[in-house]
């Protein structure tokens, strides 16, 4: 498993996620015409960890999830509810790929022209093991 694939997983299987974006998730952009709320997300940059003694599978990906919504009350509501999702309950074995944290490190609100629904954009932090 990838870090793209363990991510899609821990967002997905996440009750209280799932229950407002349903199988709403996709790598890169919510397509135009997708039910909102939706969830969209992209490797940022994928920083590895070096050691002097040679290999070292630790590295941290920076995602960057939008969000978009029909209202802004609700995309707030998601990006809390991620905000918890992955503010605890680490390290965790996801498939065959350990993740040890998911770090929120920034996010903003804004408006989508082509969809025009309320977006926010955050960035989460996630430090793993890569095969």
């Amino acid at each position: 498993m990838n870090a793209a694939e363990a991510l899609f997983q821990l967002l997905t299987s996440d009750a209280s996620i799932a229950s407002y974006v349903g199988p709403h998730v996709y790598p890169l952009v919510v397509p135009q015409e997708a039910p909102r709320p939706a969830i969209a997300y992209q490797a940022i940059t994928e920083t590895p960890t070096h050691s002097q003694t040679g290999y070292s599978s630790h590295t941290i990906t920076r995602w960057q999830l939008t969000i978009e919504a029909i209202t802004y009350f609700q995309a707030r509501t998601l990006k809390r509810l991620i905000e918890r999702a992955f503010g605890s309950g680490f390290p965790r074995d996801v498939g065959a790929l350990r993740v040890f944290s998911m770090l929120v490190t920034n996010s903003s609100d804004g408006y989508g022209d082509i969809a025009r629904v309320p977006v926010i954009r955050m960035d989460i932090d996630m430090q793993h093991n890569e095969d």
